[in-house]
C-alpha cells in the first residue's frame, strides 16, 4: 500500500509541469496529460528515462514535426507520427 503516496505525488509532479509549460491557457491539463501517457513509455525509453528532458521535448516544436509540437499531434490523434520520429531518434536515423 505504499505505492499511492508515490502515485500521488507523480502526479502532482506531472501537473505541475504541464501548468509551467502550457503556451495557451485555454488548453486544459487533462489533455496534455493524455496525449503524454499515449507516448510516454517511448519517449522515456529515448530520453533514458529523464522526465524532465523528454517532457520538454514533448512540449517543444520539433523541426522534424514541420515545427509542430509533439504534444499537439499526439492530441489530436496522430500520435503515430510523434512515435515514428521517437524510433527515428533512437536508431539515429535522420532523413
Amino acid at each position: 500500500m505504499k505505492t499511492r503516496p508515490r502515485k500521488k505525488k507523480i502526479y502532482q509532479h506531472s501537473f505541475r509541469k504541464v501548468a509551467k509549460n502550457m503556451p495557451r491557457p485555454s488548453e486544459n491539463a487533462a489533455s496534455y496529460l493524455k496525449a503524454w501517457s499515449l507516448i510516454k513509455q517511448d519517449v522515456l525509453r529515448v530520453f533514458g528515462n529523464d522526465h524532465s528532458l523528454a517532457w520538454d521535448w514533448f512540449v517543444a516544436p520539433a523541426l522534424a514535426l514541420d515545427r509542430k509540437r509533439p504534444v499537439d499531434l499526439a492530441r489530436t490523434g496522430n500520435a503515430g507520427c510523434v512515435q515514428e520520429l521517437l524510433v527515428k531518434l533512437e536508431y539515429c536515423v535522420y532523413n
